[in-house]
């Protein structure tokens, strides 16, 4: 085939019966021939051409072959997209079967009947101290990876030291993570609070919702206290033995709100009190052994001078 015949072709410069003659000899040529034409003569200066304009040119070319060729050609389409699909079928499959099944969860829970602390083992050696009305779970992946539990309520921890897999307590909005240490942590979802108290050790305490500020890092003898109202902590100043106390059945406040200490209290002694939000601000900073609810009372009454009248398990405060 005449070389400049097939340029004015490409160019569209020849008559019908031209054309004809020349798509006839292309097809006799078959598509690879198309392809090296192309890539030898498209870039050429003489053919200026916008983006995509080649492939719609070969397109063309093709779609006017005799319908043998383009049987040809969409037969061998269909068989390159049959390997496809067969490799893309295999590839999924491999994945559900290769797929690890859903980690099952293991609960420990303290109900609170007869106000009892429980203590349980953790796989890795860890011991956990369970408030009344407190629950932890982990995975069944707890000390593969990492060591992550879930905490309801109450508890206080003594963390195996392990630098390879961390020790991290979920809480609410609050993660903590654990260098090997003791420490409590307080994070009843009624309270407007979640307090972390270090004993010793080393703990960072995160709560920062959208992940980007550092962890607030505690001392010994440290409480950390996050307000969920508005996203804010504070620390505070605690002797260690006071971190751990409520683990022998004592109760424990410091400078906690008034509203978390009724919280408490009903879980402790089985009533319900009935008050409004004239409480305001007021916080309460007292140890108790053992003593009776009555005792408890009047050492609120007479910090705050709020009264308190009882109906069998209810209490109105004023």
């Amino acid at each position: 085939m005449d070389k400049e015949k097939l340029d004015n072709f490409f160019r569209g410069r020849l008559s019908d019966s031209e054309q004809q003659q020349v798509k006839d000899w292309i097809a006799s040529q078959g598509e690879g021939w198309v392809d090296a034409y192309m890539q030898e003569h498209w870039d050429n200066v003489e053919f200026p051409a916008a983006p995509g304009q080649k492939e719609n040119m070969k397109e063309k070319v093709l779609l006017h072959l005799p319908d043998r060729e383009r049987s040809i050609k969409w037969i061998n389409l269909l068989k390159v997209a049959a390997v496809f699909l067969l490799a893309a079928a295999g590839y999924w499959w491999w994945k559900l079967v290769q797929r690890p099944p859903a980690p099952e969860w293991h609960i420990v829970s303290n109900e609170g009947t007869g106000h009892q602390i429980l203590k349980d083992t953790l796989p890795d050696g860890s011991v956990v101290i369970l408030n009344e009305h407190s629950q932890i779970r982990y995975a069944s992946t707890y000390n593969k990876k990492n060591r992550t539990v879930e905490l309801t309520g109450e508890a206080f921890f003594e963390v195996t030291h392990d630098k390879a897999r961390p020790f991290i307590v979920k809480a609410g909005q609050v993660e903590t993570r654990v260098y090997g240490t003791a420490f409590s942590i307080t994070a009843y979802p009624a309270s407007g609070q979640l307090r972390v108290g270090l004993q010793r050790g080393s703990i960072g305490v995160s709560y920062d919702t959208s992940h980007t500020a550092p962890e607030k890092m505690l001392v010994p003898g440290q409480l950390l206290i996050y307000n969920k109202s508005n996203n804010t902590a504070s620390i505070e100043n605690q002797t260690p033995d006071k971190v751990e106390a409520w683990t022998t059945g004592k109760l424990v406040f410091y400078k906690t709100p008034v509203n978390d200490v009724f919280l408490q209290l009903e879980q402790r002694y089985d009533v319900h009190f009935r008050y409004d939000n004239s409480l305001g601000d007021k916080t309460i900073t007292a140890t108790f052994d053992g003593a009776p609810l009555e005792k408890v009372l009047q050492h609120i009454s007479f910090v705050w001078n709020i009264h308190f009248r009882q109906h069998g398990d209810s209490i109105d405060v004023r």
